[in-house]
């Protein structure tokens, strides 16, 4: 999704479902860390919380604490553009979540008959509580991915050939080179916006593989803090590999940290 934010250069809204919809007691399929509990102690600051300010809640739960997605991953302000939800003067949740399930077209499979979804993703055009005009391409996971795959990952990596016989075996088969070059520049605002300095966003435009490409991508979104974990998530690790007595004077490559609930049953195998 932030790929495909950044790559469209539009603004990156995560709306989760409400606390009326969904399930999860604490607001989130993550679970509940004790921050989220009213009188929860070593609690961590909240973004705009002062230190001493006194936690209002409702229901045991700490009131605004982070839920759905948010409870795991921040949601960075420069991704989000400090956009608010938009349209809710005429677009509540469920307005949202028809539009985006009318987008979805059944189909099957010819040769093997599996049974799958197409996706006719269109910009929803609304007013804002400003007055001012905004388009908004609503998508969940599935289709995000699927819209990924179909309408934007070629687009993400064409690139002008390097050489001019490269070239002259495209113009033979009839590609526009204006189109090449406007598929560079935008390569190099995607770069940009990903958070390369001019000299990286050039030398990003030079690349024609596809691994180097998604490989320089996942390099700029690490360094940005696309995917950065709530602060609580740290801590709460740290605690849980010190009480399993890990030893740490050796190197981890990485640490697969699983839900509690899957953790269960599993044990029992």
């Amino acid at each position: 999704a932030a790929e495909l934010a950044t790559y469209l250069n539009k603004a990156m809204v995560v709306q989760d479902a409400p606390q009326w919809v969904q399930k999860f007691k604490g607001g989130s399929q993550f679970g509940c860390p004790k921050d989220g509990l009213v009188g929860g102690e070593n609690h961590v600051l909240m973004r705009g919380q002062k230190e001493g300010e006194k936690l209002k809640g409702s229901r045991g739960w700490v009131e605004n604490f982070p839920k759905g997605l948010e409870r795991l991953i921040q949601h960075p302000d420069w991704l989000s553009r400090k956009c608010p939800i938009p349209c809710q003067d005429d677009f509540k949740y469920w307005d949202w979540e028809n539009v985006r399930t009318k987008q979805q077209i059944p189909f099957s499979d010819p040769e093997t008959g599996k049974k799958d979804w197409n996706f006719d993703l269109q910009e929803v055009k609304c007013k804002s509580s400003h007055g001012r005009d905004t388009n908004v391409l609503v998508v969940g996971g599935y289709e995000l991915r699927k819209y990924f795959e179909q309408e934007i990952k070629e687009k993400m990596i064409h690139r002008v050939p390097s050489s001019p016989i490269d070239s002259a075996i495209d113009s033979a088969n009839g590609q526009d080179d204006e189109d090449e070059t406007n598929d560079n520049q935008d390569a190099y605002d995607w770069s940009i916006r990903l958070g390369a300095s001019s000299a990286e966003a050039t030398a990003f435009t030079d690349l024609d593989q596809e691994e180097d490409i998604w490989d320089f991508v996942s390099a700029l979104m690490a360094r940005s803090g696309v995917i950065r974990f709530q602060p609580w998530i740290a801590r709460d690790v740290e605690s849980f590999i010190k009480k399993a007595s890990l030893p740490l004077n050796v190197d981890y490559d990485s640490i697969h940290v699983r839900r509690g609930d899957k953790l269960e049953p599993e044990s029992k195998r």
